[in-house]
């Protein structure tokens, strides 16, 4: 499988043009994939790549992966569309211990 990394020139969508979000990787039955930086909203990316039909020349989707992990795959898809992905490592919010939780709480 061969493949190659969308650059900022392709873009169409604003958010991918600014910095932050995930990498995915949308690997195709015709055996070539391809990777999108600064994706916001994964599920949502891939539901209009898959619509639009802007890849259909590569075949249909059988993989997507969101930051290097498999989120959907066709030989596991159990009636799934590849934009319904299960889910993924989610960028961590540092967690601030001096924050006191039960400050201004309403009981």
């Amino acid at each position: 499988m061969d493949g190659f990394k969308v650059s900022d020139e392709y873009r169409t969508n604003p958010l991918s043009l600014k910095p932050g979000g995930h990498e995915i990787q949308v690997s195709y039955s015709g055996g070539k994939f391809l990777v999108y930086d600064k994706v916001k909203y994964p599920g949502a990316y891939i539901k209009n790549l898959e619509e639009s039909g802007k890849n259909s020349k590569y075949g249909v989707i059988v993989e997507v992966k969101v930051d290097s992990t498999v989120a959907w795959s066709a030989s596991e898809a159990r009636g799934r569309k590849p934009w319904e992905l299960s889910p993924f490592k989610q960028q961590e919010i540092p967690f601030d211990s001096d924050i006191n939780l039960h400050d201004d709480l309403p009981f």
